[in-house]
């Protein structure tokens, strides 16, 4: 096998075991909400049971925004990783590799 056999089969399988692990926590994401739902049934809230409701707490809102924040900075690394990535498989070396 050439090298560039051998690193075209380790990006397969590196790329098969990506979506293998996304589709497992995306399973596994499904089942617990499906869990977290019949263990723990709710009744949905009604217009006089919101008017008492007074605002979040202190606490609370404080950490809302920085789950806020670092789920926008995840998002943020997460597209400059895949523009990388676009990039680099966008290379000519790897486009030669593709065209025989």
């Amino acid at each position: 096998m050439t090298e560039s056999t051998q690193q075209s089969t380790l990006v397969t399988v590196v790329a098969w075991i990506a979506i293998l692990v996304s589709g497992l926590t995306a399973v596994m994401g499904w089942f617990q909400t499906v869990l977290i739902s019949f263990f723990f049934p709710s009744t949905p809230m009604t217009s006089d049971q919101t008017a008492g409701a007074t605002d979040v707490p202190p606490d609370f809102a404080s950490g809302l925004l920085a789950m806020r924040v670092a789920a926008g900075v995840m998002m943020v690394a997460i597209v400059a990783v895949f523009a990388w990535l676009a990039m680099r498989l966008s290379s000519a070396q790897v486009r030669s590799e593709f065209r025989g």
